[in-house]
């Protein structure tokens, strides 16, 4: 049983000192595929989902909504994934000529905890926020919690955007709404 191919599946982000090593392994005779994140770079075949364009039109999809004050949470630094996730968010605000607040923006771990801890911090601070989209559906339940321990209505006072589309999702009350990939 001799290895044929390897398939690329990370959220983080390919440091361009692996080009030699994708390189190596291709031509010792391996097939390499990304899928995730666009390796085009590095000559490997991606299969990508279009993070960005997705981040975007929900936001968008937010603003038509009356939302003005949209927070993120997600991991930025580190990740494509998130990254791109990111840059969906920004270029919406940007073409709806809404403000760009740094306050709002929360870098952190894909994990229920960090969208609980994101949220709880930001109100005990009193950030003022209509919406949010995060980059995952577990942070988006841990911002739902941290919502609603404190008395905010999810989502009549802010509504909720999640980012995967997991089965518990669906169980919620009110269910997350959330981005299929």
């Amino acid at each position: 049983m001799r290895l044929r191919g390897v398939v690329v599946a990370l959220s983080d982000a390919i440091p361009k000192k692996a080009g030699p090593m994708l390189s190596a392994l291709a031509e010792a005779g391996l097939q390499i595929v990304s899928v995730g994140q666009n390796l085009n770079r590095f000559d490997v075949p991606s299969v990508v989902h279009e993070e960005r364009a997705a981040t975007a039109r929900s936001v968008r999809f937010l603003i038509e909504q009356g939302r003005r004050r949209i927070a993120y949470v997600g991991r930025i630094k580190g990740s494509a994934v998130g990254t791109e996730r990111f840059r969906g968010y920004r270029a919406a605000l940007l073409e709806a000529g809404l403000p760009f607040d740094e306050a709002l923006v929360w870098d952190n771990a894909f994990r229920y905890a960090a969208g609980y801890d994101a949220v709880s911090r930001a109100l005990e601070g009193g950030l003022e926020f209509d919406a949010l989209q995060a980059g995952s559906d577990e942070m988006a339940m841990g911002a739902i919690a941290a919502l609603t321990d404190r008395g905010v209505v999810v989502p009549r006072d802010v509504a909720v955007v999640g980012f995967g589309d997991v089965e518990m999702g669906r169980y919620l009350r009110p269910s997350l709404t959330t981005l299929s990939n």
